[in-house]
């Protein structure tokens, strides 16, 4: 693989046809940084998680990831042909040793997925400007994990954000912003949920697309 341009490398990429400047910023995304009239129209948050998403073919991250009795997304049981059935919550039961330790570990990347997330949604993403007739930035969250609490769950907390601002006190920071299914790829339709929230779970597809690997999208718009 090509190896990452270097911090502060700088130029111009081709997005969609037309040409798009970028700069290289390498660091912890919880202190980035954008004064004002550099404040982004979209944000893709691919945040660290536990990447049981990839179980199937890294059986190695089930055993070293999940603390013990984590709510998760069944990939299938017996007599069901290997498909799994959406929407399903079952346990995960891996090797208990250092249960304490993993349980510290998870609650440190929960709180530091959390963290990138509502500092994307403050301080990365640009307010509407109804003079200007512009909406919000838009925020994409997204994990490779089956768990719930890595991905639902933090997509429900994010909706609970008020605007920290006096003008904006009380209200939601973000708005739910539901993924349509005609902007998912063929096949993916079915895994679209109530929420408009994007959830696969290995198995779950039609052929050919019964071996993705699991994982979660839900889409925001700054509101306030």
């Amino acid at each position: 693989p090509e190896a990452a341009p270097p911090e502060g490398a700088a130029g111009t990429a081709e997005v969609h046809g037309a040409s798009a400047e970028f700069e290289v910023w390498v660091g912890d995304g919880r202190n980035l940084v954008l004064d004002d009239k550099n404040l982004a129209a979209g944000v893709l948050l691919d945040v660290p998680c536990t990447a049981t998403g990839t179980g199937r073919r890294r059986p190695d991250v089930l055993r070293k990831a999940i603390p013990p009795a984590a709510p998760t997304h069944d990939a299938g049981e017996a007599g069901d042909g290997g498909r799994g059935r959406r929407g399903r919550v079952g346990r995960v039961n891996p090797l208990q040793e250092s249960a304490a330790n993993d349980a510290a570990e998870f609650a440190e990347l929960l709180k530091v997925q959390f963290e990138l997330a509502e500092h994307a949604a403050r301080n990365l993403l640009r307010p509407p400007d109804a003079a200007l007739r512009k909406r919000g930035g838009v925020l994409v969250y997204s994990t490779c994990s089956l768990l719930e609490a890595e991905s639902e769950d933090q997509a429900r907390r994010l909706l609970e954000l008020h605007a920290s601002d006096p003008a904006g006190a009380g209200r939601p920071l973000l708005a739910a912003n539901p993924i349509a299914a005609r902007e998912v790829p063929k096949g993916f339709e079915g895994a679209l949920t109530p929420e408009g929230w994007l959830r696969v779970v290995p198995g779950s597809l039609e052929p050919p697309l019964d071996n993705v690997d699991g994982f979660f999208v839900a889409r925001f718009t700054r509101a306030a």
